[in-house]
Formats: structure tokens, C-alpha cells, sequence
């Protein structure tokens, strides 16, 4: 089972956007500064809670 459960279309969609990511190297300094715990991914502060918080700020969602 996944983590979407039986939702699995809903998944598929955004897999390749998140795989193109590291391809392109995007995430190389990331992945290196929370390699030596300089940075936090998770948490209050941490990367993927600011890149959401970010990018919902910067494109709020519009209705479908």
C-alpha cells in the first residue's frame, strides 16, 4: 500500500515534477548543508516547512 493509500492518480501527477528536482541539481546544496547538520529539513524552521509556507505565499491556490 502507499502512502496515498488507493489514491494513487492523485500521487502520480506530481512525481515527476519531484523527481526532476534533484536531476537538475536543485537540491545538491540542500541535501550537503543537512548532510553536516547545518540545516534542518523538518520542524519549525526547517527547509521543507519554509519552501511550502513559501510557495503558498508566493501562489496562493486557485480554485480548480
Amino acid at each position: 500500500m502507499s502512502l496515498a493509500g488507493d489514491r494513487q492518480d492523485d500521487v502520480d501527477p506530481a512525481r515527476p515534477a519531484s523527481n526532476d528536482m534533484p536531476e537538475a541539481g536543485l537540491l545538491d546544496s540542500v541535501m550537503e548543508r543537512a548532510a553536516v547538520a547545518e540545516l534542518a529539513l523538518t520542524g519549525v524552521g526547517g527547509f521543507l516547512p519554509e519552501l511550502v509556507r513559501s510557495l503558498l505565499e508566493a501562489r496562493p491556490c486557485r480554485p480548480s
